[in-house]
This record gives structure tokens, sequence and C-alpha cells, in this order.
């Protein structure tokens, strides 16, 4: 059986300012809708595109939270590895998870949670 082609048709609205001739000969009750009703699109529009911008941003602020905790998360591991040699070994993950959590310091923020830094753990290239 045959799969059917995607639709490559592309539809594009573009809006139109009310036309001032014929607003002129509507009663004014009339202009006075068509007014708040465009300015209420442009608000809306105007709207959208700041929050946009919002995600975008809040999106790498996260991003830069999350490499700051990884690079606290490694610099305690390095720490630890350096002072029991013992944990260098691979199936020694869980143990360094419960290291870090207890060792994290609370002006650092709220620690990652254990999955995470188990992922983290396990992605982290070795020495």
């Amino acid at each position: 059986m045959k799969r059917p082609t995607r639709d490559k048709t592309t539809v594009s609205i573009d809006e139109k300012a009310p036309d001032i001739d014929q607003l002129l000969k509507q009663p004014a009750e009339l202009i006075a809708r068509a007014l708040i009703k465009q300015s209420e699109r442009l608000l809306k529009k105007k709207k959208n595109r700041r929050g946009g911008a919002e995600q975008a941003r809040d999106k790498r602020k996260e991003k830069k939270s999350t490499q700051r905790r990884k690079t606290i998360a490694f610099a305690i591991v390095d720490q630890l590895e350096r002072e029991r040699p013992r944990l260098r070994l691979p199936r020694t993950t869980d143990q360094k998870v419960t290291t870090v959590l207890r060792r994290w310091r609370n002006e650092d923020g709220k620690p990652p949670g254990r999955s995470t830094l188990h992922k983290w753990l396990k992605e982290r290239p070795e020495k």
C-alpha cells in the first residue's frame, strides 16, 4: 500500500486594518466596536510575541542553572574520588550520589534528585 503524500499547502493570514471610508458610513457604535476589536488583536499579538521571548529567556536561564548544578556535583565527586580512590570504580555510582546529596551546601540551592545525579554520573566522561 502506498503512503499518501504530505500536504504541502501553506496558509497565511494577513490582517487588514478596517477601511476608513466604510467605517465612517457606519453608526458610531459599530465604529467603536471595530476599533476596540482591532486594538485587542494588536495587544494579543504583542503579548504573544513577548511571551515567546520570555520563554526563550527562561529556557536559557534554566540551562545555565542546570550546568552550574552539574559543575557543583562533579566538583564534589572529584573531591570524593581524591579522598577515596576506591570510589573511582564504575559500580560505586550509588555511593557517589548519596555522598553528593549529603555534601551539597544550602547556599548552592536545592540539590538535584537522585535519578538526575545518576544520569549525570553515567554521562560523565572518565578521566
